[in-house]
């Protein structure tokens, strides 16, 4: 993250949102230049994406695909239709499947910090409908007080 605000604070909200690294503006270019080659050596694994395509994963299940390119969500075979935010909601929280997303990190992937309404109501609206739609209620898990998890539909206890 690179940011002109400093101080313990915001660097410890940047990490706890997933941040991998801080830099103060104004930067030197040479630690910028170290930094950003010790996390390309970091994640060497990865494929880089084409010239002028934006890095994403293609996420699968038994019976669910989710193309982040496209905006498309196959489920069970028929593709259905999600408003923006519902779509980056599910993206979001089934490519962390299993892990539990704070509200606070919803919030900064998927409204980027700027709610529309009711604030305190716009991420159980959107789960809910989430819910609705897939038709299986059971594959997003409301964690009390903290946030939801993706369940996926395979590791389900019958």
């Amino acid at each position: 993250m690179l940011s002109s605000l400093g101080g313990i604070e915001n660097k410890a909200r940047a990490f706890r949102l997933g941040s991998d690294d801080f830099l103060e503006k104004p930067l030197e270019l040479q630690e910028c230049l170290l930094r950003a080659q010790a996390l390309l050596r970091r994640y060497s694994s990865a494929a880089p994406p084409l010239p002028g395509q934006r890095c994403y994963t293609i996420v699968t299940f038994e019976n669910l695909m989710i193309d982040p390119l496209t905006r498309r969500v196959l489920y069970n075979r028929r593709e259905l239709d999600f408003t923006r935010r519902e779509f980056d909601l599910l993206y979001v929280l089934s490519s962390q499947a299993g892990r539990v997303l704070t509200h606070e990190q919803l919030r900064y992937y998927v409204w980027n910090d700027d709610f529309e309404g009711d604030e305190t109501n716009a991420i159980p609206v959107s789960v809910s409908r989430l819910r609705q739609k897939l038709g299986d209620g059971d594959c997003i898990e409301n964690v009390r007080g903290v946030g939801y998890r993706f369940i996926d539909p395979r590791c389900k206890k019958e």
